[in-house]
């Protein structure tokens, strides 16, 4: 039986100098926002992201506030449509 799932998905990208350094993305059930699965910081230039560990960091920490707001709104759109 094919069950499917529709999903929200989020996608950012790092790049230095023009260069993409890392990638990261983060997937969200549209029919239960509380599941979210993060990647985050896959690297695609391994020496640009070591030499750039802090500017990459704060990417990083950047992109999973992002998601994490993006989760946060969707919930709060789906507990008031079950509220009404």
């Amino acid at each position: 039986m094919l069950t499917l799932v529709k999903n929200v998905t989020l996608t950012g990208t790092t790049t230095i100098g023009g260069k993409t350094v890392e990638r990261h993305t983060a997937t969200i059930n549209s029919e239960n926002p509380s599941e979210m699965t993060l990647n985050i910081g896959i690297k695609v230039n391994k020496a640009l992201s070591e030499a750039n560990l802090e500017a990459c960091r704060a990417e990083r920490n950047e992109f999973e506030d992002a998601a994490y707001a993006l989760k946060n709104e969707m919930v709060a759109a789906q507990t008031e449509t079950t509220e009404e």
